[in-house]
């Protein structure tokens, strides 16, 4: 993959809240089991949402007859969408908590591990 490229994709991965040293702001009555969505990102791309840690845009939708989630947030110039497809039990499970707590919780990183952002708890 070329690096422009990568300063545009980023993986995510699904972290335990009891992972966290410091709980991300919004979390405190979350269960410690609910999983956090954790994304990794290019540096250049991260410096905009630390200008910018509040999303302009927030979009939780299910899609697919119910088989696809799509969770989108703009922070001015970037934008993050996170595109899964339900059927994969890892996903299904965390969705299902996201659902009970009425809200997903999210945290950027840079690629060196450096954190972007308190997390942003977005309403499903």
């Amino acid at each position: 993959m070329s690096s422009d490229l990568r300063e545009y994709l980023a993986t995510a991965a699904l972290v335990p809240l009891s992972c966290f040293e410091q709980r991300p702001e919004g979390t405190a009555e979350m269960p410690d089991a609910t999983p956090v969505l954790v994304c990794r990102m290019e540096p250049s791309v991260a410096d905009h949402i630390r200008s910018d840690c509040s999303p302009s845009k927030a979009i939780v939708m299910r899609g697919g007859e119910g088989r696809l989630i799509l969770i989108f947030l703009q922070f001015g110039d970037v934008q993050v969408c996170w595109l899964e497809e339900l059927s994969v039990p890892a996903i299904r499970e965390a969705v299902d908590k996201w659902q009970q707590e009425g809200r997903v919780p999210m945290a950027f990183y840079t690629g060196d591990g450096e954190h972007v952002s308190t997390s942003v708890c977005v309403d499903i």
